[in-house]
Order: structure tokens, then sequence, then C-alpha cells
């Protein structure tokens, strides 16, 4: 039976399906039906006639291809036998397995997962003289270095480069980190195996190096697809542009290459992703058609309003602009319509209503920020709505501190998508476990912890250098006598020791300090910058949430107090068990969650939301310096590619939007009072509102 497009399509769908052929990048806005927009031009060209063979189907996971081809056999009603359909990785590696040979790859290669690739990376640094053993701290942590070498690869950087922009403390290390990773990849094709990105890289050289390889491949595939094409990398690009050349030395060619993405949404830069290969389509492949998905089937025209008011500050960006499919047959201010329609286009289903504006909720600090999310979703939750149809949204984790908090204080269970809970992060645990030695000196695990961060001690001598401080409590001693250190083999002995007096030495100093913030402020200058490049491959992140705990840790005046909310962060999840605060065993009786193990409110950075929605979404700490970040004010690019994440988050909401900020904040020199983010700033004021006792005024900015 024929699908009957005109019917299952809108106007913007179908015109991509009926005439998609030559170069064309669709641009496709959020909740605009892109998926559906694929899979029917994949069964509009089966349906021609066109060989499935002939057919390249590219998508971003596993999960992604696997629902687009089951949505074509079922539009179908058979399964296209041939179709090439797949990740870029998943391609990359059938196409080395049938021509590898060609650039000296040898037939039956073995493809390393991410934990044999790493000891794989620490047996080349054993070789290379280059220690990999926990107690050593000499060098790069195998983790730090293979996330170089990966970005290198994906990014087509050069390694220097990016350690001199990443870690410039470490610069001087250059040629040792040049050396290992030459030796690594010599190591690698010694045993016949490759690497993930080498599966990406060859395909890449096998385009490049080898124009017979090109032109059978150009000839095989006569249309190839492109989902999520705004999340590419450089070397993706290329190897896109290489599919499409049609001779040597030939440039991109009137191939059927079609692109689907949005640029407005490239919001990957820290994974090598690149906005533009996107923007770049219509340079590269000359007389590119252009189509626009407007139509969007998620959210409301108030919170699309929004969202294109903020887009459109972006200079680079290929315009378009999101409607909504709600009718706006309800007046605004009124609750949501339960009542959904099917909309055959979409495939989604749609309240018929056109929504209230965002609110603007300014909160005299983070903690009263925190209280009014707790509240409304607690208000939601009276009005018969499910945890789940709610989800608060932030630019860093440590945005979500003061929130995690409240919530357990209220007994509300939740769920941290885009890493663990703040205070169970190893870097905050680090730096946690020296002020509990401070103010515990018998806290074993605690003394464990901080002593495994320094060279020379390893778990084993940790263990033993513990028990002898908590035995020397509450006053470990600062000099260490040749009998103190038992059990220590002689040639670690004197490494331990030096590693246990710059520890004392620290917590010596956290002693003469009156302030918690003071002390983290302290331990951060004092190594931990340092021993963060060193260990972990996302240190600028881990560091700015241990300076932004120092900012927290401003309003505690007692360092027990710090610890004990520290500590219930760790050991509450939510549940009527455990580690609870005291608000909860007093209201045991009143709170509504804490038998629903299943029931929870999300909590997520914005770049782990991509791709979901929500009806209720919270977008929190919408100020300066936090969002946008403080680092991209420098730079046009980057403060574009946060203005595309403050995007991607309001249009994860489908009916209400809540932005929220704190007014006040302890700053580094003293209280800060904050307007809105820009990004609320550059709005028409119209476009949202705020309450003020229990009445709709619009805030003046």
């Amino acid at each position: 039976m024929a699908i009957n497009y005109q019917r299952e399509l809108n106007a913007e769908q179908l015109r991509v399906v009926n005439d998609g052929n030559g170069p064309c990048l669709v641009l496709a806005g959020a909740g605009t039906g892109k998926t559906r927009t694929i899979v029917y031009r994949v069964a509009y060209l089966l349906e021609q006639g066109i060989d499935p063979g002939k057919i390249l189907l590219v998508t971003f996971t596993n999960k992604a291809s696997r629902e687009m081809l089951r949505r074509v056999e079922i539009l179908l009603g058979h399964t296209p036998e041939g179709l090439w359909g797949g990740t870029f990785h998943h391609v990359g590696h059938a196409i080395l397995r049938r021509y590898g040979s060609r650039i000296g790859l040898a037939s039956g290669f073995t493809i390393l997962d991410q934990d044999d690739s790493m000891e794989l990376l620490k047996s080349t640094m054993a070789e290379q003289g280059l220690s990999t053993k926990k107690d050593d701290k000499s060098f790069l942590k195998p983790e730090v270095l293979d996330n170089l070498i990966s970005f290198s690869v994906n990014s087509a950087r050069a390694l220097p480069e990016l350690v001199e922009e990443w870690i410039p403390k470490h610069a001087h290390l250059t040629p040792e980190i040049l050396r290992l990773a030459s030796a690594y990849e010599q190591k690698k094709r010694e045993r016949n195996v490759v690497s993930f990105d080498d599966l990406l890289y060859f395909w890449l050289c096998l385009l490049r190096e080898r124009p017979e390889v090109r032109e059978s491949l150009g000839g095989k595939f006569d249309y190839i697809l492109i989902d999520e094409y705004q999340d590419t990398n450089r070397l993706q690009g290329m190897i896109v542009e290489e599919l499409a050349r049609q001779s040597e030395g030939g440039g991109a060619c009137g191939k059927n290459v079609l692109v689907v993405g949005d640029d407005a949404q490239s919001i990957y830069a820290f994974r090598a992703a690149t906005v533009e290969n996107i923007m770049r389509f219509p340079e590269v492949f000359p007389g590119a058609k252009i189509f626009r998905l407007e139509q969007n089937y998620r959210s409301t025209q108030a919170i699309l309003d929004l969202a294109n008011a903020c887009i459109a500050c972006n200079r680079r960006q290929f315009e378009k602009e999101l409607k909504s499919a709600c009718h706006p047959e309800r007046s605004e201010g009124s609750r949501p319509n339960r009542e959904s329609r099917d909309s055959s286009a979409s495939g989604l289903r749609m309240t018929d209503y056109e929504g209230t504006r965002p609110e603007l909720i300014g909160c005299a600090d983070a903690t009263q920020e925190a209280r009014f999310i707790a509240g409304k979703v607690l208000e939601f939750h009276d009005e018969g709505e499910s945890l789940l149809a709610s989800a608060v949204l932030f630019r860093a984790a440590y945005q979500a501190m003061q929130l995690e908090l409240e919530l357990q204080k209220r007994g509300v269970p939740y769920v941290v998508r885009g890493g663990i809970r703040f205070f169970e992060q190893a870097h905050i645990k680090d730096v946690v476990a020296y002020l509990k030695v401070v103010a515990n000196p018998t806290d074993e695990i605690a003394w464990q912890r901080v002593l495994k961060m320094e060279e020379g001690i390893g778990a084993k001598t940790a263990a033993v250098l513990a028990q002898r401080m908590i035995h020397n409590s509450p006053q470990p001693s600062l000099t260490l006598r040749g009998g103190d250190i038992v059990n220590i083999p002689t040639q670690r002995a004197r490494g331990s020791e030096e590693g246990l007096q710059k520890v004392l030495a620290r917590i010596e100093k956290l002693k003469s300090l009156d302030k918690v913030y003071r002390m983290i402020d302290y331990l951060l200058e004092a190594f931990y910058e340092n021993y963060a490049e060193a260990v972990f491959e996302n240190a600028r992140e881990r560091l700015e949430d241990l300076r932004q705990l120092a900012l927290f840790a401003k309003e505690y005046q007692e360092l027990e107090q710090f610890l004990a909310d520290a500590t219930l962060s760790e050991g509450f999840r939510g549940e009527r068990k455990g580690n609870v605060s005291n608000f909860v065993e007093q209201n045991l009786e009143t709170l509504p969650f804490l038998n629903e193990d299943q029931e929870h409110l999300v909590l997520s950075t914005i770049h782990q939301a991509k791709g979901l929605e929500w009806k209720n979404v919270f977008v929190v700490g919408l100020i300066d310096g936090q969002f946008p970040h403080y680092k991209s004010h420098g730079s046009r690019a980057e403060l574009e590619e946060e203005r595309r994440l403050f995007y991607v988050a309001v249009t994860r909401a489908k009916e209400q939007l809540f932005l929220t900020y704190p007014v006040t904040s302890m700053g580094s020199l003293g209280t800060a009072v904050h307007q809105p983010s820009l990004f609320v700033r550059e709005l028409n004021p119209h476009l949202f509102k705020t309450m003020l006792d229990d009445e709709e005024v619009v805030v003046e900015i």
C-alpha cells in the first residue's frame, strides 16, 4: 500500500521528502519532526525504486539508527535489505573491513573499546618510562592524555596547541606527550588494533589517499543522509566532503547529500563538535538547497516566542522562526487543557492551547531560589502531576547545590542527569576530605583520601599512615621518626614521608584559618589546581565547581555545619531510611514521596537534556558569570554557543517555563547584587512575566 505523504507530513516536511535531491541542508528547529522527515525521505526513495544499497543513512547513536530503520520498515511493510544505516563509527568500520588494506591496515584488525584503549595507553606510558601508578603524581594521568589525543584527532587540531590551551601549567610536558602519542599509535599498528577515533581517521585517509576507493564509494552511495549535522566534528565534516568529491582534484559536487540539523542547537564544542560544519555547508556545496522545518509540535507559542527572540540575538546563524502547532483556543493564564489531539504530521501529542508566558523569578539568593522551585514542584504534585512531568535544568553542576539540599530536606526524591550528585563527585570529596580531617582527626576514611592524593602514597601505604594518624590524634605529629612508618617497603618510605609531611603542613595551615571558604581557597591555591589538571580530563569544569563551592561555603560560620550538609547530601536519597535531616524525621507522616521509589524530579545539565522534553521546565542560575559563563564574554563564538545552550533549555518546555535567578550571592569581595542574565535582559520584557503579591506584572529590565 502506497504511503500518503500529503496526509502524513506537513508542507515543510513534504518539500524535503519530494525535492531532496542534490546537496540539501534541512534546518530542523526544535520539536519540528526532523526524525519523521528523514524516515519518510528514505521510504520515499525506496518507493521510487532506489536500490537500498545505494542509500547511506548516518545517525549519531545506535539507538537512533535502530529507531529510524524500524520506522522505515513499518512504513514500507517490509525490511529494505542492503540499506546502509548506522553511526559514523559503524559505517567507518564496515568500510575499513572492505578497503582498509589499501592504506596498510591488515585484515582481521580488532577494535579497542574505551577500557582496552586505556590499558594500551597505560602500557605505552610504562614503556616510555612514564609511570601510570596511582601513587605516582609526576605525570599526567592516562585519562587526561586519552582525552587530549582524542580531541586532537576529532578536531583536527595539533596536540601542542591543545596542551597550551587546556593545561598551560603542564606545557613543559609537551615533548613527552608528543613522544607518547607517537608511540601509542605505533603500538596500535603493531598489534593490528584500532580505537574508535581510528575508525573515522582511517576512513578519511582512505578517501583522501586512495582516489579509487573514494570513487568506488561515490558510485556506491547515490543518496547520503546525515542526521544531527550540527553535532559533527571537523573530522566527520571532512569525511562528508570527501564522500561527495567527484574526482581527483575536484570539489564537492552536486551529489545527493542531505544533512539535517539545527545550528541553534549546536552545543557540544567541548566534545570537538563544531557549528562550522553546518554553517559552511552552502559554501562547501555550492547551489545547495536550504529547507526549513519551523512548525513545532512540542511547545506553546508563548514559549517559542521567547526562544525565537533569544536565538535571534546570535549573529552567526541561519534565521528561522518556530511556530507552534497549538491552537490559541484558550486564554493566557488559564490552566492547561489536559485533553490532547494527535497530529498526524508530527506523530506527537500536543495540548490544544496557546499557554501562559514564561515566568521570570528573581529570588533573594540561591537558597530562596531552591525553596521556590521545590515549593512549585510540590504545588504541581498537589494538583495531581507526577514529579516526572517537571525538570530543573542548569548550566553547570554547582548550580544545583542548594536545590539538592532543599529537596533532601523536604524528602523529595530526584535524580541527577549529566553526572553524579554534586557532593558525591571526586573533586568535591577530595577537598571536603581535608576539611573532615580538620574537624575530626580520627576520620580514617578522610585521612586515606587526602593521603592518596600525594605522590609516593598508594592505597596500602595510605591505610597504614591513616592508622598512625588517628592513633596520634587529636594532634598528628608534623615529624616522623624512622620507626613511625611501619610496614612500608624501604624504597617507598622516603616518598611516603615527604607526601605525609606535605599533607600535615596543609592541615596545620587549615587549622589557622577561621572561615570555611578560606580553607577551600587555600587548598585550591596550595596544590589542588595542579593536581586536578594532571588527574581529570575536564579539570577546568571541576575547578570551577570548587570555586563555586568556596562561595557557597561563605554562608557557613561553622565547619561542622558545612560538613553536616555535605555529608547529608552524600547519604540521603529521599528515602525513608539512612541519613535523613531533622526536617524529614519530624515530618515523616506529611512528606508525600518517601515510599514512591519510581517517582522523582529530574535535575539535569542542559547538555544532557538536549532531545528531551517536559511539561514544566525550570532554568536556574540565570545571572551573568554563571549563565552565560564568565569565560565566554571574551569570545563572540563562545558567547553565541552559550546562547544556543539557553535556547536548548527553553525549548525543552512544553507548557510552562520558569526562569530563575538569585538577586544576591556571596562573591570573592563580599555580597554581589545581580541583574538577570544577559540572555534575559536582551529580550522584550513582554515575552515573560513575574508574580508579585499574586498579581501579574511585567519585569522592567
